[in-house]
């Protein structure tokens, strides 16, 4: 499988993005679907994981996209449910994977039929300044966003 890009003149590109081009690997006609965002804590306890993997199965099953990003917990949940959207928040190269630990994560959601998404170019390693760009596309890109067990602050 290769890293492909879509550019603003694609039709499936996502209306919400400022920039010229993302960078995506696996199943591009996600897409096309209506998406909806969950997200949540990275110290997601059973209830939480249990809640986020039961509206993610819910929203596959009524053909709307759960889109998530790439971190423990609540989003890894998300992401292990099967036909999903990750938006990573470095490059798509398996050596710029974020958290480390989700390597085999990487692998399962394109297995599944999931697409990963990024708006750095596939060998930007994760830094400081590439998370809050990866987050305004998380609440931007789906028609809705369920948060999951977030902190009080």
């Amino acid at each position: 499988m290769d890293i492909g890009v879509i550019t603003k003149n694609d039709s499936d590109f996502p209306k919400c993005l400022e920039n010229e081009a993302i960078y995506y690997l696996g199943n591009r006609s996600l897409l096309k679907n209506r998406l909806f965002t969950i997200t949540g804590t990275k110290d997601a306890d059973r209830e939480g994981i249990c809640n986020a993997k039961d509206f993610a199965t819910e929203l596959i099953k009524n053909n709307v996209t759960p889109v998530t990003g790439f971190a423990p917990g609540i989003e890894k949940a998300v992401a292990e449910c099967g036909e999903c959207i990750c938006i990573l928040p470095g490059g798509l190269f398996p050596s710029c994977i974020y958290p480390k630990v989700h390597q085999s994560l990487y692998k399962e959601v394109l297995e599944k039929g999931g697409l990963l998404l990024s708006l750095e170019t596939p060998d930007t390693k994760a830094a400081k300044w590439t998370f809050p760009k990866r987050n305004k596309l998380l609440a931007r890109i789906g028609e809705g966003m369920l948060v999951i067990q977030a902190g009080e602050n």
